[in-house]
């Protein structure tokens, strides 16, 4: 916990919704645009854009009345009802990476895959890097995953989640890499 959030018991985490901008919600104020987000369960999340560029994207968000990716950091506390996401961009994040662990659900439970993924990227300076983080998927995009094992290579677009990150497209296997590395790093 940061020094900030000792003192004022807010806290500042990165997180997503996925669901709709409801266009009744939308308030401008001098700071931006709070609104409210309606997930895939009928659950109300608070957002807020601070700055014209973020209210912007809220707003345009909004307008398409279509479920869309937010992502940004979660402000606030829980005590006084402040919590919500400060809208940073729009869309899922993309990972691209050799998979391993593979874990799925019990037979007769809800379909259910996940999995690590040691993602590779590109860094400002445009160097390689990679690092480990878990993927989840659900649903009938978990069911395609049979064959889906330990060392294969694939792309998924993801938003955050509770424990890791959750798919929002299919998970696509790719060719393994031949020992030239011809097909490089993901973004």
């Amino acid at each position: 916990m940061s020094e900030k959030e000792k003192r004022t018991g807010f806290t500042e985490d990165w997180g997503s919704v996925y669901g709709i901008v409801q266009r009744q919600s939308i308030a401008r104020d001098p700071e931006g645009v709070s609104a409210i987000v309606i997930d895939q369960d009928g659950n109300e999340i608070q957002i807020r854009g601070y700055g014209a560029k973020a209210a912007d994207l809220v707003e345009a968000a909004a307008e398409r009345a279509v479920p869309v990716v937010l992502r940004g950091n979660i402000l606030g506390s829980d005590v006084d009802g402040s919590r919500h996401l400060s809208v940073l961009i729009e869309g899922p994040a993309q990972f691209k990476g050799v998979i391993s662990d593979v874990d799925r659900s019990h037979e007769g439970g809800p379909p259910h895959v996940s999995f690590w993924i040691m993602n590779e990227m590109i860094n400002r300076d445009g160097k390689p890097f990679q690092y480990l983080t878990g993927v989840h998927v659900h649903g009938a995009d978990a069911e395609t995953l049979s064959g889906l094992q330990d060392g294969d290579r694939v792309i998924v677009e993801t938003r955050d989640g509770p424990d890791g990150h959750i798919a929002t497209s299919p998970v696509i296997v790719l060719p393994a890499l031949d020992s030239a590395g011809e097909d490089g790093p993901g973004m």
